[in-house]
Formats: C-alpha cells, structure tokens, sequence
C-alpha cells in the first residue's frame, strides 16, 4: 500500500522522525542504512530517500540543540529551584567522566529529569569536578540550586566548598541558608558501602559459589548439562545462574538467589561430574602457584619450601561449594533481601522518593541492630561490622542531613508524628532526640520564612485563589494613596498580620490529620497540588525539597553507562 503525499507529513518532518526513532530507541546511526528500515519508509512513501548515517547525526544534534535551547530559556525565565546528582568515573580506557543530571518540579507539579552534562574531565579532583559543574549551570543559565548529590569521595567534598564560594559571587545567585545543606550525600552509595562491609564476613563461601557458577556458564556445553541436570532432579526455576560483578553487592545477591536453587544440582555435580571436580583442582593449581610467586617476592622461595607448616598456611584451598557455604549462602539471602530492596528503592527515578529515604534509615538501622545480637555468630559479626559502618554516615544527628527528615514531615500521612518515633529508634538517648527534634523544627519554620519573603505566593497554584481575586477588585474600587500617612501604617500592620498568618500555615498543617497512611497508592504530588491553594508557601517549600528525590542514584546504571562508552 501506497500512500499518497498529502497523507502524510512534509518529507522533511520524516526525517525528523527518523531521528526520535534513532535517539528514543538508543541506536547506532548506521541504522538508517539498513535495507529493512529503508524498505519499511519507501512502501508507504515512495518519494522518501533514508539519510545516511552523517546526514542522521547531523539532524539528531539538530534535535539536540532545538531543546537545549528551549530547556535554557525556561531555566532563564523560571523561578524553579533545581537539584543535581553527579557521577564521576574511570573507563576501561583510564578515560575520566562526569555525568550532571538535572531534578525538578515543574508547575504542573510533575517530576522532571534532565541529563545536562555527560563529558570527559582531566582527573576527579574537587576543583576540577567544580569546574565542570560551573560551567554547566552557567551555560543552562541556572542560577538557584538546592542541592547537589554526590558519592563519599573526599575530592567531592572539596568540589561543593569551591562551589559554595563560587555561587556567593555570582550575581542575582538564588542562595537557600547560606548553602548550609547544598550537599546531600548519595544514599544508594551508603549503603553499598554497608553492606559491602558485611559481605567480608561470608567472602569465602561467596568465592567457591562463585567459581561453580562461572564453571556453568564457561561453555555452552556445560550449560546444557545443567540445564539437563537441572530437569532430571527437577528443580523448578524460571530463571537460569547469573555470574556476578565482584564490585557490585546487588549482583553477588542476585547471583547467591539464583544459585541457591540449584544446590541438589552442584551437589550431584561434585559427587559425580570428574570435569567438575578437575575444574577446582586447576583452580587449587593455579592459586597455590600464584600464593608462591607472592611470598617469593617478599620472602624468598627457599624458605617458604624449606618449611611444610608455612607452605600448608598459606596454600589456598578451592573446592566446590559445601553444605556449610550453601547453607550459609541461603540463610544470609533473607538478610540481605531487606538491603536489595532498599537500594532498589533508593535508586527509583520515575517517582518522588525523598520522604521515604529517612523511613528506610530507620529501617535498616533498626535491622542491623536486631541482628547484631543474634545467636547466630556469623550473622551477628556482620551485622556488627554492618552497623559500625552506618553509624560512620548516619549514626549522629550532626552526620545526617537534615533535608532528609523534612522531607518526611512535608509528607501528610506522618509528619511530626512519625519523625518522634524514629528519633527515639535512632539516637536513644532522650536528650539527643529533643535536640535534633528542636533543630529539625526551627529548620521547618526557617526555611519557610525564606520562602515566604522571597517568593511571591501567587507561583504556588496556577489557579488564582479568592482571596487574590477580591484583593485586585479591592485595588480597583479604592486606590489609595501610597504617601499617607495613615496607609504607611496600615501597611506596617497589615504586614506583621500577614507575618503571623504565614506562621501559623505551617502551625496549622502540623496540627492537621495524618491523612493516607494506610494508602499503598498515595500520589504524593497529587496531594500537594491539591492543597497548593491552602498551604501556598509551604507547598514551594515542598516542591524545593522533595527535588533531591533522585539523590540516590541508580547504583545499577553505572555499568550500563560505563559500557556505552565501548559501542
């Protein structure tokens, strides 16, 4: 079937479609030169010539530069703050990259996300990692920032100090307390890093369970075997091994659930599969080997040979997987499914998640020190070391953002009353909790205030409200003159009622009932919308604050990211 010209858009409009194909589907631009896709455009129309693949990427940076310009002009011309989180990294390369990726919510209290800066810098040291930030909000012409996320790295913190100095210089620069809270550090990371300190414990039976994957995955061949052995002992599991990234938690998690269904099968492995078993011994082979050429290097070969009880110490043993390491493997996956979850949690983007980070906190620090008592040994050393590493990060109200627990207090179904709760789980002592509980409080009140003088109220709903209508006609029938005395005192007053007042909605939201707390479904920023009307300054507070929502980055991304750059 052929159609017709006037059917369809302007051929130069198909071309432009043919880049969204390109851009949308994440394709390489050699793709236009297919036969199949060319064939596809030229039945329906056959006046259509595909581009070629320069002709493609000059027209998709084309696109390109169409919305950055459009996205420029509304950051220029918009009173919205944003909040950023960075990655920094090495590729396989040794080339050093940065990405800058953009958190807002736009006046239809929708979420929005943006990738502003993916780009090559010289090394990761803070002036350098500043440097680049700098120069990208100065080129999207973004001039009020809240936060900024980013990972434990010391060079990190050097880059926000640089940038706090930087940003008061800067003229007509939105500044929110002083930049007091402008670094929020990276939950996901955190963490990684905690449960990355726990996992040391079981490294050993992690270690065999991962060499009896890599066997299966090592060869087509013995993949069928086991997908055949697998059958004949029938183990029901719709899902097949996956190999870990040692580097990555989540993935060695993935990896210990998905081998753990499988034990009868690598138990029948060990017992009578000789390749199997020839497998581990080349594995013993190859390490002891290694072992050796190590001490040489750092004692002399002669010695270590010269005596039998040093060269039993230090002989690595690699055996396939025992009942203790499945054993162990199994019961640790309960554990660790709650830290699997919350990074999951952690790194969502496509929903507001900034009110829960404090919630899973709490969660996880009330877990850990559950199982830090357990009778079993090996959990409670691990949940030991586990805990010792999140008290690093989060165990002291001065080491905690506060931004977290206001987040959790803007939420309707828990404000203060959830956070009271949670301060007595999560610092103890009484005294502690009534401190962070006043400094979390007058933080409240203090960041609204700077929201009420510096922004005109009439931002928070697109919708006039009566009261703003009634004040214009007001103005209309009765102009007043502005050098009258008795004004100038009436707007004093009015002014210090209207002080109050504003005081008072943040009094009165507090005092307000918890509402949709037992709701799976609740719409955050469906409520805020709603309310914009009632609570019009705090709602712009809100919306400043539940930007950082994507502070926890993807930790699954990275790779995916890293390894674009090969393609």
């Amino acid at each position: 079937m052929v159609l017709s010209h006037t059917s369809l858009h302007a051929l130069s409009d198909i071309y432009i479609y043919i880049c969204k194909i390109t851009l949308s589907n994440e394709v390489p631009f050699r793709c236009v030169e297919k036969e199949g896709l060319t064939e596809l455009c030229q039945e329906f129309q056959p006046k259509f010539q595909m581009p070629s693949r320069w002709t493609a990427a000059r027209d998709c940076y084309g696109i390109y530069k169409e919305q950055a310009n459009i996205l420029t002009k509304y950051f220029k011309t918009s009173k919205v703050h944003v909040s950023f989180t960075t990655d920094c990294w090495t590729s396989m390369q040794n080339n050093n990259y940065m990405c800058l990726t953009a958190h807002w919510i736009d006046d239809d209290w929708i979420l929005q996300k943006r990738i502003l800066n993916f780009c090559e810098i010289k090394d990761h040291r803070g002036e350098s990692i500043a440097k680049q930030i700098e120069d990208c909000l100065f080129q999207w012409g973004i001039d009020k920032v809240f936060t900024i996320i980013v990972d434990n790295a010391t060079a990190n913190d050097s880059a926000i100090a640089i940038l706090k100095m930087r940003f008061k210089s800067w003229d007509g620069f939105a500044m929110v307390c002083d930049w007091e809270f402008l670094q929020m550090r990276c939950a996901a990371h955190i963490l990684n890093l905690v449960v990355s300190e726990g996992l040391k414990e079981m490294n050993k039976s992690i270690e065999l369970i991962r060499h009896a994957v890599k066997y299966v995955k090592s060869s087509p061949s013995r993949k069928r075997k086991f997908i055949m052995l697998a059958e004949r002992e029938r183990v029901e599991s719709k899902s097949l091994l996956t190999l870990d990234c040692p580097t990555r938690w989540n993935s060695t998690y993935l990896m210990l659930e998905s081998a753990v269904k499988f034990v009868k099968v690598f138990t029948w492995m060990e017992e009578e599969d000789e390749e199997y078993k020839q497998y581990f011994k080349k594995k013993n082979i190859d390490s002891s080997r290694d072992t050796f050429i190590l001490i040489d290097a750092r004692e002399g070969v002669d010695d270590v040979l010269d005596d039998t009880t040093t060269r039993r110490s230090v002989e690595p043993t690699i055996m396939p997987p025992s009942a203790y390491d499945w054993s162990t493997a199994n019961e640790f996956l309960g554990f660790l499914k709650l830290f699997y979850n919350m990074t999951l949690k952690f790194s969502r983007s496509n929903y507001v998640t900034s009110n829960t980070c404090f919630q899973h906190i709490v969660s996880i620090q009330t877990s850990l020190e559950s199982n830090a008592n357990s009778s079993h040994s090996l959990l409670g050393h691990m949940s030991r070391r586990m805990l010792s590493k999140f008290n690093k990060y989060w165990g002291s109200p001065k080491k905690m953002n506060p931004l977290l627990v206001v987040a959790v207090i803007l939420d309707p179904r828990y404000k203060l009353t959830y956070v009271k709760v949670a301060f007595a789980n999560l610092f103890h002592e009484p005294t502690k909790c009534e401190a962070m509980l006043r400094k979390i409080t007058t933080l409240l009140y203090h960041l609204y205030d700077h929201y009420s003088t510096t922004v005109h109220v009439g931002e928070s709903s697109s919708q006039p409200t009566s009261e703003q209508g009634d004040h214009v006609e007001l103005e209309l029938e009765v102009p007043l003159a502005s050098g009258d005395a008795t004004f100038q005192k009436f707007l004093t007053q009015a002014n210090a009622e209207s002080n109050v007042e504003k005081i008072s909605e943040v009094d009165e939201y507090l005092r307000a009932e918890l509402i949709g707390y037992r709701d799976s479904k609740f719409d955050l920023l469906a409520w805020w919308k709603a309310n914009a009307c009632k609570y019009k300054v705090l709602s712009l507070r809100f919306k400043k604050n539940v930007k950082f929502k994507d502070a926890f980055k993807d930790q699954t991304s990275l790779p995916l990211m890293n390894s674009s750059l090969k393609v």
